[in-house]
């Protein structure tokens, strides 16, 4: 099929193809905002710093910051161990979970060659969530004095309640996609049905099919609406009625 009689085509089933994208974005916002269940993601900041040396006073020299960032790796570790979790599990009883479901739950990362780490958790409540990072956060910046025996990690950030805003379902995107796809579809379809479409529509199709020359054409005819008939006693009554005037 050649590119101009696929936009014929598609010109001419372009209602049909309108229909399907408006029925799929429909079906997808539906889906999005009434059937799947909204997640939230609430994170917190942490930064490692060169502990203070005696005279209280930073050393920020290059190896110091180097020290730093090969630390997060432990730290990364330390964050999600038992030492540190049972005792957020402690603190929020009402949350009903234990250690091993706090390790599952929580994801600690890092930008490389930085000296911040970043504790996040999703959940379908923000509430929740907020609450598991920030005590995450408190509990390890206060373990890792003990467990290091130094004092090197602020904490940056904590959840705020403006950021409650699901990460999932992300209802433009899902509807876009919707789009795009039955817009796809659509296209594919028509192009198929023409394709195995295999009557003749054209004079060209006439002679590449069958080999013959079209010697003339009949245009579609309207059919005109039939006239009323006339009951035949009215007929003969009128036939009665022009006799008797000619007689007169």
């Amino acid at each position: 099929m050649e590119l101009k009689q696929l936009l014929v085509v598609l010109k001419r089933r372009l209602w049909e193809i309108i229909l399907l994208i408006v029925a799929a974005s429909t079906i997808a916002w539906g889906v999005s905002v009434y059937l799947l269940e909204p997640v939230y993601s609430a994170s917190a900041e942490l930064i490692v710093n060169k502990s203070s040396n005696d005279s209280g006073k930073e050393n920020l020299s290059y190896d110091a910051v180097r020290t730093n960032i090969q630390l997060i790796e432990t730290y990364k570790e330390i964050m999600k161990s038992r030492a540190v979790l049972e005792e957020v599990a402690a603190m929020q009883p009402d949350l009903g979970m234990t250690a091993k479901e706090l390790a599952q739950e929580i994801k600690v990362s890092s930008v490389k060659d930085t000296q911040v780490m970043t504790v996040t958790m999703n959940d379908n409540s923000y509430d929740r969530a907020s609450k598991i990072v920030s005590a995450v956060s408190k509990v390890f910046k206060s373990k890792i004095s003990t467990i290091m025996e130094v004092d090197n990690v602020t904490i940056l950030n904590l959840p705020q309640d403006e950021d409650s805003v699901p990460v999932f379902p992300r209802t433009k995107l899902i509807v876009a996609g919707a789009i795009i796809l039955a817009a796809v579809i659509g296209i594919g379809m028509v192009a198929l049905l023409e394709w195995l479409d295999d009557t003749v529509k054209t004079e060209r199709q006439l002679r590449e099919q069958l080999g013959l020359q079209l010697l003339g054409s009949v245009t579609e005819m309207k059919r005109k609406p039939a006239r009323t008939a006339v009951p035949i006693h009215v007929m003969e009554k009128a036939g009665k009625a022009h006799h008797a005037a000619q007689n007169q």
